[in-house]
């Protein structure tokens, strides 16, 4: 009878070292995770301070020529280099349009748009530039086949009522053939 106890000591013996094996690998693994959540938690700390930086710094493409268009003058900058972006069934392209030093004070209203001649002003929201005194905001409305043949159209109204066109070439990289 002895000898069964001491067969069963034994192995209990043998059972509790080989779980000491495994919680010490278990231990080890748990350790090396929480390591590996320490740093993946401070690097999502870090993401916001990056797009900070980024949203506090942009990159925007060169500001077109500037031209006169009647007794002022204007310069559109696209906000970036890509295509005309899909928007409620229609194409639109960002741009930003920098008018001379007291121009603003003698536009009535100002329409940006795409097209093979002028386009005339139109009865909605759409291409009416839009901001404060140092740069305007638009969102041009662009046909959904740019031909060979269509430019950047700036039509200024002033307060007595005259128009007054300016173009600019569209990029190759806009394009799409008619």
């Amino acid at each position: 009878m002895k000898a069964d106890s001491m067969n069963t000591d034994s192995m209990n013996a043998v059972h509790m070292n080989t779980g000491d094996i495994n919680t010490g690998t278990m231990k080890k693994r748990k350790f090396h995770w929480q390591r590996l959540c320490y740093y993946l938690s401070g690097l999502l700390l870090l993401l916001p301070c990056w797009y900070l930086w980024q949203a506090l710094h942009p990159q925007f493409p060169a500001e077109w020529p500037e031209q006169r268009i009647g007794p002022i003058s204007a310069a559109p900058m696209p906000l970036d280099e890509a295509a005309p972006y899909a928007h409620d069934g229609a194409l639109q392209k960002d741009f930003s349009v920098r008018f001379c030093a007291g121009c603003i004070a003698q536009i009535r209203q100002a329409y940006l748009s795409v097209g093979p001649v002028a386009a005339a002003l139109p009865d909605n929201a759409d291409g009416i530039l839009h901001g404060n005194n140092l740069l305007q905001h638009v969102h041009a409305p662009f046909p959904l086949q740019i031909g060979a043949d269509d430019q950047l159209w700036l039509t200024v109204q002033l307060w007595n009522g005259e128009l007054h066109h300016a173009a600019w070439p569209v990029p190759q990289g806009w394009r799409h053939t008619r």
